[in-house]
């Protein structure tokens, strides 16, 4: 098997089997490859690629396909990577609401100005977040979000317990605190409403 991808650190590719053959973007390319992975956001790297070698499967580093679809041949198949972003985004969405909450900017601007600036500041405890979109993302938000005290109002296509729809919103938008948006990008209007697969 023969994979062409961009650099990606070691140890992703310390696990693979043996005789699997890695070509990295910066080598010359190989005619015919097994597995793409396109770096993110490339486009024109990514033509190319498709363009000059034989690809048969082309496997996404993100969870959303909007940007490569497009530039993906007839009968080639395209694989996203839902699910490997999970906890980066979790984090990166408790990361932000902690933040504003706390005035982290606000802190950071006193501190260059050599300023004291207490103040009085809101707690996370307490809080009620509305997680518009409910699937593999929007659950590992929600499972860091529980331990901080938070009230959660998940909204998905789907309604089952303890999971709202849409048709929900006009009720709990004025409820919440925050508003998170884990919805993939579709030009189908309910189409990113998500119950079960990832939203990108």
């Amino acid at each position: 098997m023969r994979i062409l991808a961009p650099r990606l650190r070691e140890e992703v590719w310390a696990a693979l089997p043996e005789g699997v053959e890695v070509r990295f973007l910066d080598e010359p390319w190989p005619k015919a490859c097994d597995l793409f992975i396109p770096p993110y956001g490339q486009e024109e790297v990514v033509r190319q690629v498709l363009e000059e070698v034989e690809v048969k499967v082309v496997q996404t580093l993100s969870a959303g396909v909007d940007w490569i679809l497009p530039l993906v041949p007839e009968g080639v198949v395209l694989c996203d990577g839902s699910g490997i972003h999970d906890a980066p985004v979790a984090e990166w969405v408790v990361l932000a609401l902690l933040a504003l909450l706390k005035d982290l900017p606000g802190f950071l601007e006193a501190q260059k100005e050599g300023r004291w600036a207490p103040r009085r500041l809101s707690d996370l405890e307490g809080k009620r977040v509305l997680l518009l979109g409910y699937g593999s993302i929007g659950k590992a938000v929600a499972e860091r979000l529980r331990p901080f005290g938070v009230e959660l109002f998940p909204v998905a296509r789907h309604a089952r317990p303890g999971v709202y729809t849409r048709e929900d919103l006009p009720a709990l938008l004025p409820r919440a605190d925050a508003v998170v948006l884990l919805l993939p990008l579709t030009p189908r209007p309910g189409a990113s409403w998500t119950g079960t697969s990832s939203p990108g």
